[in-house]
């Protein structure tokens, strides 16, 4: 008998052992009539029947299984299989990455609200306002209560300077949900920008007492304090939360500005110096230091500073920039000049 005509598809390896598990059980009945032993033989046939047939089932349900699990692998697996990946590499700021991952999304299932909203927080990190703005739009156009896009919006909106629009978003996303932490935070921003400074601590103090262990409205509220004037209870709230968290960089850029403001040049040096010890590899904390010095009469200091970081990092263009930047306010013209003709030589590419 020949399996391969029942068994059409079945790869040839698993039918070649079907057949000779086959051929064997047949051969199990070749026994002559009225051999002494032929009871015996046949009975150890049956065993053997048995284990193949046993076998025969094993191996068939392993290749149905199979093709059944290959077979679940359509267009809505392969799109939450792309979203999520695309997820993983959003949070480690891979956006690049993240971007081709949920335009796969989109090509699956362009009406995707969630892909879009996605796309759009990758443009808003990549500093691509116009396209963020159109994708998130989309976004919500697709579904109105994708939450995190309407504010994303607004915020867009926010630094538009679109502010009654910004506060539409915020107060859309407050009726759906009260508690959404984003948009209450939005609602804030829009009321002090509109100088309802006093409806805008009142929900922020609000936050602070409910989740204190959030960072955001307590930097917000002492740069409001800040604006007013009142650099104590500024500093007091910032000295709790670096209390809390030392490696907030805003918190202790907010602080440098008031010790900056109250003339305590050397607690803001060493506020400087304590941002690039904690992030060395930075090249931001030690232009914020050369800033600093170049405004304190210590020019030499942040003339180093500006040569030092050019020499660690000659492919970044912006280094040579802030140099030339410096030399050109200094009147050394000779100086500046060789800053950008170094800069043409260390990077011919871009020129």
């Amino acid at each position: 008998m020949d399996l391969t005509k029942y068994y059409n598809g079945v790869p040839t390896n698993v039918l070649l052992l079907c057949q000779r598990n086959y051929n064997a059980w047949q051969a199990g009945l070749c026994v002559a009539e009225g051999d002494p032993c032929q009871k015996k033989i046949l009975d150890k046939a049956g065993e053997v029947r048995i284990m193949i047939f046993r076998r025969l089932i094993v191996v068939l349900f392993i290749i149905l299984t199979t093709a059944a699990m290959l077979g679940c692998d359509g267009p809505e697996e392969k799109k939450m299989r792309f979203f999520e990946r695309g997820k993983t590499l959003y949070e480690k700021g891979e956006y690049v990455k993240a971007r081709l991952e949920f335009k796969n999304v989109l090509q699956i299932d362009n009406d995707f609200a969630e892909g879009y909203y996605m796309l759009g927080m990758v443009e808003l990190q990549e500093k691509n306002w116009k396209g963020a703005y159109n994708i998130l739009s989309k976004a919500v156009e697709l579904d109105p209560d994708l939450l995190d896009a309407q504010v994303a919006l607004g915020k867009i909106m926010l630094a538009a300077r679109q502010n009654d629009k910004a506060l539409e978003k915020a107060d859309f996303a407050l009726t759906k949900d009260p508690d959404h932490e984003e948009a209450i935070l939005l609602k804030a921003t829009c009321l002090m920008v509109d100088q309802k400074e006093e409806a805008a601590e009142a929900i922020l103090t609000s936050i602070i007492e409910r989740k204190p262990e959030k960072h955001a409205p307590i930097l917000m509220l002492a740069a409001m304090r800040m604006k007013r004037n009142d650099m104590s209870g500024a500093r007091n709230m910032l000295q709790d939360l670096l209390a809390r968290d030392k490696k907030n960089k805003e918190a202790r850029v907010l602080m440098i500005q008031i010790l900056e403001k109250e003339g305590n040049l050397s607690a803001a040096e060493d506020e400087y110096k304590t941002l690039i010890s904690q992030d060395p590899e930075n090249v931001s904390p030690k232009l914020l230091l050369a800033r600093f010095y170049n405004q304190t009469n210590r020019s030499r200091e942040a003339e180093k500073i500006l040569q030092d970081l050019i020499e660690a990092n000659p492919d970044k263009m912006k280094l040579y920039l802030y140099l030339a930047q410096f030399y050109k306010e200094k009147e050394q013209n000779d100086a500046m000049v060789g800053v950008l003709e170094k800069a043409i030589k260390d990077m011919p590419d871009k020129y």
